[in-house]
């Protein structure tokens, strides 16, 4: 999180993120509510409720709600200075929560050092049995309602406050506050980015948490200069909904429950290109929404709002859809784009060989019925903030750290939240902080199919059907010129109704031959190629091993038969994409067994180190020497043959499953026979391996395999149907939507009458665990 966090002037801090036009630095206004402000309230000692407080050795509980009654008086004296001021700052009604102009407090559970500050009513009646909305958070705490009737989700700001005086030697941890932010964004899908305060002793630094950056404003000495303070709080007590951090395109509704045992649920209402979809149940997916600093994606099943606003009863579709809420860079191109541009490519290839590749290659990708970028209210972009002046890149402090005070005044030296010294001199301008700042816009794609990923089929059955039709997906591909760069158990679906693998997620789908420089690693290093996790060549063939010895350490000695000029740099290439596939399979080994395994309680212990050794990698990509000898090696190295021992216990029932591990011995003969090739040379140098060279001959070998082992199943098991599987280990710690638990419970393609009880439990990771 360190890399995204900067730091500003508290001016500047103020103009970027609460710029008013009566709030902005020398405002008549602000001055005007400054003099009204009454004298037991604040004078020339300070704000005297958090003075008196601190006198008397208040905890920081005690100063945390001696804030609403400061901001009570702001309030009353903005009422004095201009009466309008409030109803010209009061949301316009896109949204049910109301300005009431007054700083409540409400706690965080599970989070005693934050204090969260709501604006406003609660748009749900008190006395209105509700159903705990989303799902617990991944810490495991619950959503609760609070004696008030107020949610966290309706948090204006949150805050952590130390008063020197009264803890002598406390501080903040600035981990905590970001945590806390972290917290809020993930319960409550309507949240674009949080603001945050932090008091430590008397000075007070203010944060903004986005989906990109974190930047927090020089401290300052709330008692010197409280117009910092006024303004601030003036800000958070008027302002609509969608300048506090709100999404105008979503919205939260109450609808009635499914669930016989409650009356009322919460679901939420979004907004995609002037129609309206409503979210039924938890989340499909939202592991990665507690990352505020990544793309947080959340992934629903929705249906089409056909009528029914305010309050009015709704008619929903009898068609769901699946709604993909995430946050791209802004330089990303959108996903339908590039498949359109897939499909062009195939149609070229159809043009020039009487084909008909671009029909048959359809059923295998997603249908798109809506990517769009969303827009605010008056029709701009929804992208994180861009950077203000005087922006620096700022490191967190640490309790206990000391700061020097050289660069700080003497006011402000009872406060360990200023940046680290270290900074100051290294740190770009704001010009050059361009270089280091990224921009993020907000992406909403609702597509037509609801489909099954990998992580939830129940049965071997389906998935090596799944598993050859993505291979037969990633053939067009090729032939369209395109690497996916991202096949993952999550990434590959299956479609019920059309009894169809899928390739979902083409973000990091770029054409093989364009040239692209540095490319950044994507992916997920359960499923990744371990060349591409290697970033080398790992097949060029040496001359010969003792000469390979005895010159590996001389400078400029090329051990290998290939000339030094011939060898293109490392890219990614279209075998990687399969070698993929063939990771998704070895986890499915793993991970899932036969029923009859587990009713005899067998010992997992092998089964869990064969899975640590071999398949999850060190998060930091390291520590992969056993996997990639895995595929080095082959079918015949001692580590297929170590994980094939493992395997035996538990499918000795079902043997042809392992069978299919020999794909390493075919991966091996084509990477080998690849790097053998003469490359592209562009501009007199090797710049990546002939495209022509990839023939179907690899992707024909793996869809047959599938196939063999799917009919010796079938035929073995033909009075059983489908096999069944349970989910015994814990979840993959890679992967991005990991089961919470392993009790598996199956669902149907779209929920009917006997499934309406199941709508109102956790949907984190594969539904069929639920």
């Amino acid at each position: 999180m360190e890399r995204h966090l900067y730091e500003c002037p508290t001016d500047s801090w103020l103009e970027t993120y609460m710029a008013t036009s009566q709030l902005h630095s020398g405002s008549p206004f602000v001055d005007a509510v400054l003099a009204s402000i009454p004298q037991d309230v604040l004078n020339g000692r300070g704000w005297q409720p958090i003075v008196n407080s601190t006198k008397a050795g208040s905890s920081e509980d005690f100063i945390y709600r001696k804030l609403p009654e400061i901001s009570n008086a702001i309030i009353s004296a903005a009422m004095k200075a201009d009466p309008a001021f409030c109803a010209t700052n009061t949301p316009t009604g896109t949204d049910q929560r109301t300005i009431s102009c007054q700083l409540e407090i409400c706690d965080l559970p599970k989070m005693p050092h934050i204090a969260c500050y709501t604006v406003g009513d609660y748009d749900v009646p008190s006395d209105t049995p509700i159903v705990r909305p989303l799902t617990k958070s991944p810490r495991g705490t619950p959503h609760q309602r609070t004696a008030n009737h107020k949610l966290v989700q309706d948090t204006s700001v949150i805050a952590a406050i130390v008063p020197s005086k009264a803890h002598e030697g406390a501080e903040i941890d600035e981990a905590t506050i970001c945590d806390g932010a972290a917290e809020i964004m993930f319960r409550d899908p309507r949240r674009r980015f949080v603001f945050a305060f932090t008091i430590e002793g008397d000075m007070v630094t203010l944060w903004s948490f986005d989906r990109e950056h974190v930047c927090r404003s020089e401290p300052f000495n709330l008692h010197e200069e409280p117009l910092y303070l006024i303004r601030f709080l003036l800000f958070l007590l008027s302002a609509t909904v969608d300048r506090l951090g709100y999404d105008p395109t979503v919205t939260r509704r109450v609808v009635d429950s499914p669930a016989k045992r409650h009356k009322k649920i919460i679901s939420y209402e979004y907004t995609v290109e002037g129609k309206s979809y409503l979210t039924e149940g938890n989340a499909i997916s939202e592991f990665f929404a507690h990352h505020f600093l990544q793309r947080a994606t959340r992934v629903w099943q929705v249906r089409e709002i056909v009528s029914g606003k305010g309050k009015e009863p709704l008619q929903l579709s009898e068609k769901c859809y699946v709604l993909k809420d995430n946050w791209k860079y802004l330089d990303e191109r959108l996903e339908s784009d590039i498949q359109k541009d897939i499909f062009g490519r195939l149609r070229e290839v159809d043009r020039s060989k009487n084909t008909d590749h671009t029909t048959k290659a359809k059923p295998y990708f997603m249908t798109f019925k809506h990517d769009w970028r969303v827009e605010s209210l008056n029709g701009v972009l929804d992208n994180t903030f861009a950077p203000t002046i005087g922006t620096r890149r700022a490191s967190f402090t640490r309790p206990g750290q000391k700061v020097a005070k050289t660069h700080m005044s003497d006011a402000q030296s009872n406060s360990s939240s200023t940046r680290d010294p270290s900074h100051n001199d290294s740190m770009p301008d704001s010009y050059d902080i361009l270089k280091y700042w990224h921009t993020r816009s907000h992406v909403r794609t609702v597509y037509d199919e609801v489909c099954y990923s990998i992580y939830e089929l129940r049965d071997y059955a389906t998935m090596l059907r799944a598993l050859k039709d993505i291979v037969t997906g990633l053939r067009y591909l090729r032939m369209a010129g395109f690497i996916h760069r991202d096949v993952s158990a999550g990434n590959c679906l299956w479609h019920i109704e059309g009894c169809t693998g899928k390739l979902l997620d083409l973000e990091y789908a770029i054409e093989y031959v364009e040239p692209s420089g540095h490319e950044p690693r994507t992916g997920t290093p359960t499923f990744m190629a371990v060349e591409y996790q290697d970033q080398d060549h790992l097949f060029l063939p040496p001359l010969n091993l003792d000469s390979f010895l005895s010159i590996q350490n001389v400078n400029n000695v090329n051990p290998f038969e290939k000339p030094l000029d011939d060898i293109p740099p490392f890219r990614f290439n279209f075998y990687h994409d399969l070698e993929s596939v063939f990771w998704i399979y070895v986890w499915f080994l793993h991970h899932l067994l036969p029923t009859k395994v587990l009713s005899s309680r067998k010992s997992l212990h092998p089964l869990n180190k064969s899975a640590h050794e071999f398949i999850h990698p060190d998060p930091n990509l390291g520590n992969t020497q056993p996997r990639t000898r895995i595929i080095t090696n082959g079918f015949s190295g001692q580590e297929v043959q170590t994980m094939v021992e493992t395997l035996r216990d538990f499918y000795s029932t079902m043997w042809p499953l392992v069978s299919a591990l020999s794909i390493a011995d075919d991966m091996v003969e084509s990477y080998t026979a690849l790097e053998k090739t003469q490359p592209v040379i562009v501009a007199g140098k090797p710049c990546h391996w002939n495209p022509e060279f990839f023939t179907d001959d690899l992707y024909n070998t793996i869809r047959s395999k599938f196939q063999n082992i799917l009919e010796v199943i079938e035929e073995r098991f033909k009075a059983d149907g489908d096999i069944p599987a349970s989910w015994l280990l814990g979840p993959d710690p890679m992967s991005p939507s990991a089961p919470p638990s392993p009790t598996p419970k199956k669902r149907k393609g779209t929920w009917s009458e006997d499934d309406k009880e199941d709508k109102t439990k956790k949907r984190e990771g594969p539904p069929s665990l639920r």
